[in-house]
Order: structure tokens, then C-alpha cells, then sequence
């Protein structure tokens, strides 16, 4: 299947798992990751959609996207919309759940400091900007509180960006998260 083809069934597909794990697998049986996140950006006119891809074939087949792990950081600098950047970060916190695992894995090499800075500041976007979307919230703190011993500015400004999410009426799936992070960092700095 040409790749033309792929992006027309990314500009046709649902927002249903089944269609988005089925057209990420043909981009990985393809070889076609990189073209996948190269369509992740918004001037494809399929970003979100993409976006929805990525996060299945990174779910699905991470091996095959760690040689494209700088190309996938360079998006959280993107302005890549609401539901890409929920995919986006969703991506970022399982990447950085095993980065900071004990276990020892192969990303602990591939993620370098810029690449945590970048996804830092898209995390405190997604803190700012969310308008509601309590995924991203979620995906940001949780991500920002594993990298909470790399940057200074992450304990001592992440509490006031939850504090402030926690009193917008619209983020009550965030709450539990939020409260659950609140808590952690404060016990963190008792210790």
C-alpha cells in the first residue's frame, strides 16, 4: 500500500481503537514510522489523527519507534492540537515510566536532557492550555512529577498549576490525579 493511501484512510479514520490500532500496524508492517510522524505535524492536515496512530504503534510496537524517539520528541515543541497532544503525552509518561523504572531498559539511553526539557515544557503547556481535557492534565502531571528531580522549577511551580486545575469545575476527572500528586509532593518536601 503507497503511502498516499495511508494518509487518505488517516484523513477517513474514526476516532474508534479498533480503526487506530488496525491503520498503525499497517504503517509499522510498512516500515512507514517516521512518514507516520512526519504526518503527526500540522501542516499534514492529519495531525490529530496521526497523533491517534502514534500512540497506538508506539503502544503496540515500541521497539520499532525507538530509533524515531528524537523525531517524536521534536513534536511536543509543535503546535500539534488538544486530542494529538493528549497521544502525545500519553507517549511521553510511558516513556518516562520506564526511564526512571529500576529496571534497566533501552530508553534510559535514547532520552536525553533536551528531549526531558521539551516534553517539560509541553507538559506545563498542556497545564495551561488543557481547557478541560482532563487526559492531557493527566499525562502533563504525571509526566512533570517523574522528572520532578531533573528541573528545580518542576516542585516548585508544578503544585500551583494542579492547585489552580483543581478549582476549574470542568476538570473533575482530573481531581483524583491532581490530589494523588499534590499529596506526593508534599510529603517529598517534609522528607
Amino acid at each position: 500500500m503507497a503511502l498516499p493511501i495511508l494518509k487518505e484512510q488517516l484523513a477517513d479514520l474514526y476516532a474508534y481503537k479498533e480503526s487506530r490500532v488496525r491503520l498503525a500496524t499497517k504503517f509499522v508492517e510498512r516500515g512507514a514510522i517516521e512518514d507516520l510522524i512526519d504526518y503527526c505535524h500540522p501542516a499534514s492536515g492529519v495531525s490529530y489523527k496521526a497523533c491517534w496512530c502514534l500512540e497506538q504503534a508506539y503502544r503496540l510496537f515500541p521497539e520499532v519507534c525507538y530509533p524515531h524517539i528524537e523525531k517524536i520528541y521534536q513534536l511536543y515543541i509543535t503546535p500539534v492540537d488538544l486530542s494529538g497532544m493528549r497521544c502525545l503525552l500519553k507517549i511521553g509518561f510511558e516513556m518516562l515510566k520506564c526511564y526512571y523504572g529500576p529496571r534497566d531498559h533501552e530508553i534510559k539511553q535514547l532520552i536525553t536532557q533536551p528531549m526531558k526539557e521539551q516534553l517539560t515544557r509541553a507538559a506545563f503547556d498542556a497545564m495551561i492550555n488543557a481547557g478541560g481535557r482532563s487526559a492531557n492534565l493527566m499525562y502533563a502531571t504525571r509526566s512533570l512529577y517523574l522528572m520532578r528531580n531533573e528541573f528545580e522549577l518542576i516542585p516548585d511551580q508544578l503544585p500551583a498549576f494542579i492547585e489552580r486545575q483543581l478549582m476549574d469545575p470542568e476538570n473533575k476527572g482530573y481531581r483524583s490525579c491532581g490530589r494523588e500528586i499534590l499529596t506526593k509532593l508534599s510529603w517529598q518536601k517534609q522528607a
